[in-house]
Protein backbone atom coordinates (compact mmCIF):
# COMPACT_ATOMS: atom_id res chain seq x y z
CA UNK A 1 0.00 0.00 0.00
CA UNK A 2 1.20 3.51 -0.81
CA UNK A 3 0.86 7.07 0.45
CA UNK A 4 1.24 10.27 -1.57
CA UNK A 5 2.64 13.52 -0.12
CA UNK A 6 2.10 16.73 -2.06
CA UNK A 7 4.17 19.81 -1.24
CA UNK A 8 6.17 22.39 -3.15
CA UNK A 9 8.74 22.39 -0.35
CA UNK A 10 11.43 19.69 -0.52
CA UNK A 11 12.23 19.89 3.19
CA UNK A 12 8.56 19.41 4.12
CA UNK A 13 8.37 16.35 1.88
CA UNK A 14 11.40 14.86 3.66
CA UNK A 15 9.95 15.43 7.13
CA UNK A 16 6.58 13.94 6.21
CA UNK A 17 8.19 10.97 4.49
CA UNK A 18 10.18 10.08 7.63
CA UNK A 19 7.06 10.38 9.81
CA UNK A 20 4.99 8.15 7.53
CA UNK A 21 7.73 5.51 7.48
CA UNK A 22 7.62 5.52 11.28
CA UNK A 23 3.84 5.00 11.06
CA UNK A 24 4.35 1.82 9.04
CA UNK A 25 3.48 3.03 5.54
CA UNK A 26 5.35 1.09 2.89
CA UNK A 27 5.80 3.12 -0.29
CA UNK A 28 5.90 6.93 0.11
CA UNK A 29 5.50 8.93 -3.10
CA UNK A 30 6.57 12.61 -2.89
CA UNK A 31 4.87 14.91 -5.42
CA UNK A 32 6.30 18.41 -5.96
CA UNK A 33 3.79 19.46 -8.61
CA UNK A 34 0.12 18.95 -9.41
CA UNK A 35 1.17 16.99 -12.48
CA UNK A 36 3.10 14.55 -10.27
CA UNK A 37 0.17 14.34 -7.85
CA UNK A 38 -2.30 13.62 -10.66
CA UNK A 39 0.05 10.99 -12.12
CA UNK A 40 0.55 9.20 -8.80
CA UNK A 41 -3.19 9.20 -8.01
CA UNK A 42 -3.93 7.63 -11.38
CA UNK A 43 -1.10 5.10 -11.09
CA UNK A 44 -1.66 4.09 -7.46
CA UNK A 45 -5.47 4.28 -7.22
CA UNK A 46 -5.83 0.55 -6.54
CA UNK A 47 -3.12 0.59 -3.83
CA UNK A 48 -3.44 4.10 -2.44
CA UNK A 49 -3.87 4.25 1.34
CA UNK A 50 -3.40 7.96 2.13
CA UNK A 51 -2.97 11.37 0.52
CA UNK A 52 -1.41 14.32 2.38
CA UNK A 53 -1.50 17.70 0.67
CA UNK A 54 0.33 20.79 1.93
CA UNK A 55 -1.36 24.03 0.95
CA UNK A 56 1.00 26.77 -0.24
CA UNK A 57 -0.66 30.21 -0.49
CA UNK A 58 2.01 31.32 -3.00
CA UNK A 59 1.12 28.53 -5.44
CA UNK A 60 -0.97 30.02 -8.29
CA UNK A 61 -2.60 26.60 -8.90
CA UNK A 62 -3.26 25.91 -5.23
CA UNK A 63 -7.00 25.30 -5.54
CA UNK A 64 -6.67 22.91 -8.48
CA UNK A 65 -5.51 20.10 -6.21
CA UNK A 66 -9.10 19.65 -5.01
CA UNK A 67 -10.31 19.00 -8.56
CA UNK A 68 -8.02 15.96 -8.81
CA UNK A 69 -10.20 14.12 -6.28
CA UNK A 70 -13.58 15.50 -7.30
CA UNK A 71 -15.96 12.99 -8.93
CA UNK A 72 -13.40 10.19 -8.67
CA UNK A 73 -15.22 7.13 -7.25
CA UNK A 74 -12.09 5.02 -7.82
CA UNK A 75 -10.35 6.91 -4.99
CA UNK A 76 -13.37 7.41 -2.72
CA UNK A 77 -11.83 5.07 -0.13
CA UNK A 78 -8.61 7.09 0.21
CA UNK A 79 -8.29 9.37 3.29
CA UNK A 80 -7.21 12.95 2.48
CA UNK A 81 -5.23 14.99 5.06
CA UNK A 82 -4.83 18.72 4.39
CA UNK A 83 -1.96 20.71 5.93
CA UNK A 84 -2.11 24.51 5.98
CA UNK A 85 -0.92 27.52 7.97
CA UNK A 86 -2.94 28.27 11.11
CA UNK A 87 -5.50 30.84 9.91
CA UNK A 88 -6.21 29.26 6.54
CA UNK A 89 -6.24 25.75 8.05
CA UNK A 90 -9.00 26.85 10.41
CA UNK A 91 -10.96 28.36 7.53
CA UNK A 92 -10.72 25.17 5.48
CA UNK A 93 -11.74 23.05 8.48
CA UNK A 94 -14.83 25.23 8.93
CA UNK A 95 -15.71 25.02 5.24
CA UNK A 96 -14.79 21.36 4.69
CA UNK A 97 -18.40 20.21 4.15
CA UNK A 98 -18.81 22.71 1.28
CA UNK A 99 -18.53 21.70 -2.37
CA UNK A 100 -14.94 22.87 -2.81
CA UNK A 101 -13.56 21.24 0.34
CA UNK A 102 -15.85 18.27 0.92
CA UNK A 103 -13.20 15.73 -0.12
CA UNK A 104 -10.95 16.80 2.79
CA UNK A 105 -11.16 14.33 5.68
CA UNK A 106 -9.02 16.17 8.25
CA UNK A 107 -7.12 19.44 8.50
CA UNK A 108 -3.96 20.05 10.51
CA UNK A 109 -2.14 23.36 10.91
CA UNK A 110 1.58 24.01 10.74
CA UNK A 111 3.88 23.65 12.54
CA UNK A 112 3.14 20.01 13.21
CA UNK A 113 4.88 17.08 14.85
CA UNK A 114 4.46 13.33 14.83
CA UNK A 115 1.58 13.35 17.34
CA UNK A 116 -0.45 15.95 15.44
CA UNK A 117 0.05 14.18 12.12
CA UNK A 118 -0.85 10.81 13.64
CA UNK A 119 -4.09 12.28 15.05
CA UNK A 120 -4.90 13.88 11.69
CA UNK A 121 -4.42 10.58 9.83
CA UNK A 122 -6.59 8.76 12.36
CA UNK A 123 -9.34 11.38 12.01
CA UNK A 124 -9.13 11.19 8.20
CA UNK A 125 -9.52 7.41 8.24
CA UNK A 126 -12.50 7.69 10.59
CA UNK A 127 -14.11 10.32 8.37
CA UNK A 128 -13.67 8.16 5.26
CA UNK A 129 -15.21 5.23 7.13
CA UNK A 130 -18.29 7.30 8.03
CA UNK A 131 -18.78 7.95 4.31
CA UNK A 132 -19.19 4.18 3.92
CA UNK A 133 -22.69 4.02 5.36
CA UNK A 134 -24.44 1.16 3.53
CA UNK A 135 -24.63 -2.24 5.19
CA UNK A 136 -25.23 -5.27 2.94
CA UNK A 137 -27.01 -8.40 4.15
CA UNK A 138 -26.66 -11.56 2.05
CA UNK A 139 -29.47 -13.90 3.03
CA UNK A 140 -32.45 -15.75 1.57
CA UNK A 141 -34.42 -15.00 4.74
CA UNK A 142 -36.28 -11.88 5.82
CA UNK A 143 -33.71 -10.34 8.18
CA UNK A 144 -33.69 -6.98 6.37
CA UNK A 145 -37.13 -6.17 7.80
CA UNK A 146 -35.72 -6.40 11.32
CA UNK A 147 -32.82 -4.11 10.42
CA UNK A 148 -35.12 -1.59 8.73
CA UNK A 149 -37.26 -1.51 11.88
CA UNK A 150 -34.16 -0.69 13.93
CA UNK A 151 -33.23 2.19 11.61
CA UNK A 152 -36.76 3.58 11.88
CA UNK A 153 -36.58 3.39 15.68
CA UNK A 154 -33.63 5.77 15.76
CA UNK A 155 -29.88 5.99 15.03
CA UNK A 156 -27.90 3.09 16.46
CA UNK A 157 -24.64 3.63 14.58
CA UNK A 158 -23.28 5.45 11.52
CA UNK A 159 -25.16 3.12 9.14
CA UNK A 160 -27.55 4.97 6.85
CA UNK A 161 -29.18 2.08 4.98
CA UNK A 162 -29.30 -1.70 4.72
CA UNK A 163 -29.59 -3.57 1.43
CA UNK A 164 -30.45 -7.26 1.22
CA UNK A 165 -29.40 -9.56 -1.61
CA UNK A 166 -29.81 -13.31 -2.02
CA UNK A 167 -26.92 -14.39 -4.25
CA UNK A 168 -23.63 -13.31 -5.81
CA UNK A 169 -25.30 -11.92 -8.95
CA UNK A 170 -27.38 -9.48 -6.89
CA UNK A 171 -24.35 -8.73 -4.69
CA UNK A 172 -22.16 -7.78 -7.68
CA UNK A 173 -24.92 -5.52 -9.03
CA UNK A 174 -25.22 -3.79 -5.66
CA UNK A 175 -21.45 -3.24 -5.43
CA UNK A 176 -21.44 -1.66 -8.88
CA UNK A 177 -24.35 0.59 -7.91
CA UNK A 178 -23.08 1.87 -4.54
CA UNK A 179 -19.32 1.35 -4.84
CA UNK A 180 -17.28 2.67 -1.91
CA UNK A 181 -20.37 3.54 0.14
CA UNK A 182 -20.73 -0.14 0.98
CA UNK A 183 -18.93 -0.52 4.31
CA UNK A 184 -19.55 -4.06 5.52
CA UNK A 185 -21.04 -7.26 4.09
CA UNK A 186 -22.96 -9.67 6.32
CA UNK A 187 -23.30 -13.22 5.01
CA UNK A 188 -25.82 -15.64 6.53
CA UNK A 189 -25.02 -19.34 6.69
CA UNK A 190 -27.78 -20.15 4.16
CA UNK A 191 -25.75 -18.29 1.49
CA UNK A 192 -22.34 -19.87 2.20
CA UNK A 193 -22.30 -21.63 -1.18
CA UNK A 194 -19.31 -22.50 -3.37
CA UNK A 195 -20.26 -19.58 -5.60
CA UNK A 196 -20.17 -17.22 -2.60
CA UNK A 197 -16.78 -18.57 -1.49
CA UNK A 198 -15.36 -18.01 -5.00
CA UNK A 199 -16.78 -14.48 -5.05
CA UNK A 200 -15.30 -13.70 -1.60
CA UNK A 201 -11.86 -14.94 -2.68
CA UNK A 202 -11.88 -12.65 -5.71
CA UNK A 203 -13.42 -9.69 -3.84
CA UNK A 204 -10.83 -9.81 -1.07
CA UNK A 205 -8.03 -9.51 -3.64
CA UNK A 206 -9.44 -6.16 -4.82
CA UNK A 207 -8.67 -2.81 -3.16
CA UNK A 208 -12.31 -2.33 -2.18
CA UNK A 209 -12.49 -5.86 -0.82
CA UNK A 210 -9.31 -5.51 1.24
CA UNK A 211 -10.92 -2.55 3.07
CA UNK A 212 -14.42 -4.04 3.41
CA UNK A 213 -15.09 -6.39 6.34
CA UNK A 214 -17.07 -9.57 5.74
CA UNK A 215 -19.01 -10.80 8.77
CA UNK A 216 -20.25 -14.39 8.78
CA UNK A 217 -23.47 -14.77 10.75
CA UNK A 218 -22.72 -18.12 12.36
CA UNK A 219 -20.21 -19.64 14.75
CA UNK A 220 -21.02 -23.25 13.90
CA UNK A 221 -17.60 -24.90 13.26
CA UNK A 222 -18.90 -26.89 10.31
CA UNK A 223 -20.39 -23.84 8.62
CA UNK A 224 -17.60 -21.33 9.30
CA UNK A 225 -15.01 -23.36 7.39
CA UNK A 226 -16.19 -22.24 3.96
CA UNK A 227 -15.63 -18.52 4.59
CA UNK A 228 -13.23 -18.55 7.55
CA UNK A 229 -10.27 -17.09 5.64
CA UNK A 230 -12.36 -14.24 4.20
CA UNK A 231 -14.43 -13.24 7.25
CA UNK A 232 -13.16 -10.80 9.88
CA UNK A 233 -15.59 -11.78 12.61
CA UNK A 234 -18.23 -14.43 13.25
CA UNK A 235 -21.50 -13.39 14.87
CA UNK A 236 -23.95 -15.89 16.33
CA UNK A 237 -27.51 -14.92 15.39
CA UNK A 238 -28.86 -17.98 17.17
CA UNK A 239 -27.48 -16.73 20.46
CA UNK A 240 -30.00 -13.86 20.35
CA UNK A 241 -32.95 -15.87 19.07
CA UNK A 242 -35.17 -14.77 21.97
CA UNK A 243 -34.58 -11.06 21.35
CA UNK A 244 -33.93 -10.05 17.73
CA UNK A 245 -33.88 -6.34 18.53
CA UNK A 246 -30.99 -6.88 20.96
CA UNK A 247 -29.26 -9.07 18.38
CA UNK A 248 -29.39 -6.59 15.51
CA UNK A 249 -28.61 -3.61 17.74
CA UNK A 250 -25.44 -5.34 18.92
CA UNK A 251 -24.50 -6.25 15.35
CA UNK A 252 -25.04 -2.70 14.04
CA UNK A 253 -22.88 -1.21 16.78
CA UNK A 254 -20.18 -3.86 16.41
CA UNK A 255 -19.83 -3.49 12.64
CA UNK A 256 -19.97 0.31 12.79
CA UNK A 257 -17.27 0.48 15.47
CA UNK A 258 -15.00 -1.95 13.61
CA UNK A 259 -15.24 0.06 10.41
CA UNK A 260 -14.70 3.51 11.97
CA UNK A 261 -11.95 2.47 14.41
CA UNK A 262 -10.24 0.10 11.96
CA UNK A 263 -7.14 2.21 11.27
CA UNK A 264 -6.60 3.17 14.92
CA UNK A 265 -6.92 -0.44 16.11
CA UNK A 266 -4.60 -1.79 13.45
CA UNK A 267 -2.08 0.93 14.18
CA UNK A 268 -2.13 -0.06 17.85
CA UNK A 269 -1.60 -3.71 16.89
CA UNK A 270 1.31 -2.71 14.64
CA UNK A 271 2.94 -0.75 17.47
CA UNK A 272 2.56 -3.62 19.95
CA UNK A 273 3.87 -6.22 17.52
CA UNK A 274 6.87 -4.06 16.74
CA UNK A 275 7.68 -3.72 20.43
CA UNK A 276 7.24 -7.46 21.02
CA UNK A 277 9.38 -8.28 17.97
CA UNK A 278 12.28 -6.23 19.31
CA UNK A 279 11.99 -7.76 22.77
CA UNK A 280 11.23 -4.50 24.54
CA UNK A 281 8.44 -5.89 26.73
CA UNK A 282 7.99 -3.35 29.50
CA UNK A 283 4.23 -2.97 29.36
CA UNK A 284 2.39 -2.04 32.50
CA UNK A 285 -0.61 -4.21 33.30
CA UNK A 286 -2.85 -1.16 33.35
CA UNK A 287 -1.68 -0.12 29.84
CA UNK A 288 -2.55 -3.51 28.37
CA UNK A 289 -5.92 -3.54 30.08
CA UNK A 290 -6.65 -0.01 28.87
CA UNK A 291 -5.84 -0.85 25.23
CA UNK A 292 -7.99 -3.99 25.35
CA UNK A 293 -10.92 -1.96 26.75
CA UNK A 294 -10.44 0.74 24.10
CA UNK A 295 -10.95 -1.76 21.27
CA UNK A 296 -13.36 -4.43 22.55
CA UNK A 297 -14.61 -5.24 19.03
CA UNK A 298 -11.18 -6.07 17.63
CA UNK A 299 -10.00 -9.63 18.14
CA UNK A 300 -6.66 -8.54 16.63
CA UNK A 301 -6.06 -6.25 19.63
CA UNK A 302 -7.08 -8.89 22.18
CA UNK A 303 -4.83 -11.46 20.52
CA UNK A 304 -1.83 -9.10 20.53
CA UNK A 305 -2.48 -8.07 24.14
CA UNK A 306 -2.61 -11.78 25.04
CA UNK A 307 0.82 -12.27 23.48
CA UNK A 308 2.18 -9.30 25.46
CA UNK A 309 0.73 -10.68 28.70
CA UNK A 310 2.40 -14.02 27.94
CA UNK A 311 5.75 -12.29 27.50
CA UNK A 312 5.27 -10.72 30.95
CA UNK A 313 4.46 -14.11 32.47
CA UNK A 314 0.85 -13.10 33.25
CA UNK A 315 -0.76 -16.33 32.05
CA UNK A 316 -4.21 -15.74 33.56
CA UNK A 317 -4.58 -12.37 31.84
CA UNK A 318 -3.15 -13.80 28.62
CA UNK A 319 -5.64 -16.68 28.59
CA UNK A 320 -8.52 -14.27 29.15
CA UNK A 321 -7.33 -12.04 26.28
CA UNK A 322 -7.07 -15.01 23.92
CA UNK A 323 -10.61 -16.07 24.85
CA UNK A 324 -11.83 -12.53 24.09
CA UNK A 325 -10.26 -12.77 20.64
CA UNK A 326 -11.90 -16.14 19.97
CA UNK A 327 -15.33 -14.83 20.93
CA UNK A 328 -15.11 -12.53 17.89
CA UNK A 329 -13.09 -14.77 15.59
CA UNK A 330 -12.96 -18.46 16.56
CA UNK A 331 -10.94 -19.18 13.40
CA UNK A 332 -7.73 -17.37 14.35
CA UNK A 333 -5.01 -20.00 14.98
CA UNK A 334 -2.74 -17.72 17.05
CA UNK A 335 -5.31 -17.33 19.85
CA UNK A 336 -5.96 -21.07 19.93
CA UNK A 337 -2.23 -21.77 20.13
CA UNK A 338 -1.94 -19.18 22.91
CA UNK A 339 -4.59 -20.99 24.95
CA UNK A 340 -2.89 -24.33 24.31
CA UNK A 341 0.44 -23.01 25.57
CA UNK A 342 -1.16 -21.87 28.82
CA UNK A 343 -3.71 -24.56 29.58
CA UNK A 344 -3.70 -27.98 27.94
CA UNK A 345 -6.97 -29.92 27.95
CA UNK A 346 -8.89 -32.13 25.53
CA UNK A 347 -11.63 -29.49 25.31
CA UNK A 348 -9.18 -26.75 24.26
CA UNK A 349 -7.46 -29.01 21.73
CA UNK A 350 -10.78 -30.10 20.20
CA UNK A 351 -12.00 -26.50 20.04
CA UNK A 352 -8.86 -25.53 18.12
CA UNK A 353 -9.25 -28.47 15.75
CA UNK A 354 -12.92 -27.75 15.13
CA UNK A 355 -12.20 -24.23 13.90
CA UNK A 356 -8.69 -24.65 12.45
CA UNK A 357 -8.63 -28.29 11.29
CA UNK A 358 -5.98 -27.81 8.61
CA UNK A 359 -3.53 -25.69 10.59
CA UNK A 360 -0.40 -27.89 10.76
CA UNK A 361 0.81 -26.83 14.22
CA UNK A 362 -2.63 -27.20 15.83
CA UNK A 363 -3.15 -30.58 14.19
CA UNK A 364 0.27 -31.88 15.22
CA UNK A 365 -0.02 -30.76 18.85
CA UNK A 366 -3.58 -32.04 19.15
CA UNK A 367 -2.67 -35.46 17.76
CA UNK A 368 -0.14 -35.81 20.56
CA UNK A 369 -2.55 -34.88 23.35
CA UNK A 370 -6.13 -35.78 22.51
CA UNK A 371 -6.99 -39.20 23.81
CA UNK A 372 -9.47 -39.92 21.01
CA UNK A 373 -8.09 -40.39 17.46
CA UNK A 374 -8.37 -37.47 15.02
CA UNK A 375 -10.23 -38.11 11.78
Amino acid sequence: MSAIIYSLDKQTLGVLERLLLDFGYGQILPARSLAHLRYYVEREKSRLQLVIACFDPTDPNRFQLFSIFRNRPDVDLVPFVFIADGAFGGEVAARAPSARFRRIDSVVSRPLGAKQLHQAIQKANEQRARFRDILVLVSTRGHADALEALFEAGPRSHWHAVEQVKNTIELKTLLEKHGARIGTILICEDCATDDMVNWAAKFKRSHHGSLTPIVFLSRDPGKTRALRQYSEIFFDLQGYSTNLVTCWTALLKLTSNRLISRWAAREKVRQFRDIIKHGNIKFAKSDLRRVKLMYPNFWEVSETVGHAYEKLGLEGEAFSAYESALRLNPCTPAAHLGRIRIKSSDEIFKDALNYCPMHPQIREISQLHIREPIA
